[in-house]
């Protein structure tokens, strides 16, 4: 049975016992031929399988002959996802849901009083970590850092070496042949007496940027890290808007009345609660992750500085992710 070996979370595997079988390289759209290679010649990869033989594929109901070696290895892009209803040799089908995914990957740019924090997006592992998609991100940020741009719509429109972001982005897809989209960014501008502070996970998954009051750099840094790690929504209790209190609070009093509480320990439930959702929320009242003996409010205080402003990106927040079925996708065209 051919499982998915790199644990990426991004697709959904499970066997199926039968004989059907048909292969996609969703990368360039095109099949696998038998040798397991892309035939798509949009197909910027080299594509290999290895292993057992597939002999049968069927595409709404029709049975064809066709040989395909049954293990595709990672090369071929399945720990994203890329392959659909592989049948091996023993037996079994390989069904994997999320068809042709979004990768995205993000970045933090401080230039003097100014900082930008951005993502953008691409469809495969293959072209993110390619030096072009990477350099794109850098082209974006230098661009913005300085601009006076607010908008999506005003950055897209920021001049680049290419005429404008916008335009160095078309040239990317153009040239690399699959979807590239700039999604987001927030710039920050701080004073003299204040300092910023990022930290970038795992490559951009996870990008974080605070400004501190303060001269002390390193406390402004790992402030960021104890961001990008914990993911508060608040910087302080004071801060929380009501609607989201009074939201908790609601949640926390059905709860304790579900539970059979008498409606006087209800309401010290809810007070109780309340006080562990600002912990949970709160950056300055979390535990720093660091040294859990003291909050983020404590450290910073300690460091003579003080939480201004923060921003956290983690990739794809808020993007559905679609999910493709290659056979269903054929028999459709086909009607």
């Amino acid at each position: 049975m051919l499982l998915c070996e790199n644990e990426c979370g991004g697709c959904s595997v499970a066997a199926h016992s039968g004989g059907v079988a048909l292969a996609e390289c969703t990368d360039g759209g095109g099949l696998l031929d038998g040798d397991g290679i892309c035939i798509d010649r949009r197909c910027r990869r080299g594509h290999t399988a290895v292993g057992g033989v597939v002999d049968s594929v069927s595409v709404g109901g029709e049975a064809h002959i066709h040989t395909l070696p049954a293990r595709i290895d990672v090369g071929c892009g399945i720990e994203r996802g890329l392959l659909s209803n592989v049948a091996v040799g023993c037996g079994f089908v390989l069904s994997i849901a999320c068809g042709r995914c979004e990768i995205e990957e993000t970045t933090v740019l401080i230039n003097g009083n100014n900082a930008v924090i951005l993502e953008v997006n691409c469809e495969t592992d293959f072209v993110a970590k390619n030096e072009r998609f990477t350099g794109l991100l850098d082209k974006i940020a230098n661009a913005l850092v300085n601009s006076d741009a607010t908008t999506m719509e005003e950055a897209m429109a920021v001049a680049t070496d290419e005429g404008t972001i916008n335009d160095s982005v078309i040239n990317l897809t153009a040239t690399l042949g699959e979807k590239i989209s700039f999604r987001r960014f927030t710039k920050l501008t701080k004073s003299d007496d204040q300092v910023f502070g990022k930290y970038i996970h795992m490559g951009g998954k996870i990008s974080a940027l605070t400004v501190v009051n303060g001269d002390n750099e390193t406390v402004a840094n790992d402030v960021a890290m104890h961001l990008a790690a914990m993911n508060p929504k608040y910087i302080n209790k004071d801060l929380v808007p009501e609607k989201d209190i009074e939201e908790e609070k609601e949640v926390l009093k059905e709860k304790a009345i579900n539970e059979g509480k008498p409606a006087e320990i209800a309401d010290k439930i809810v007070m109780g609660g309340i006080s562990k959702f600002f912990k949970e929320n709160c950056i300055v009242e979390q535990e720093y992750v660091k040294d859990p003996s003291k909050t983020v409010g404590v450290y910073l205080s300690s460091n003579n500085s003080s939480l201004v402003t923060m921003v956290r990106y983690e990739v794809g927040e808020g993007i559905e992710k679609r999910e493709e079925n290659f056979a269903e996708e054929v028999m459709a065209q086909m009607k």
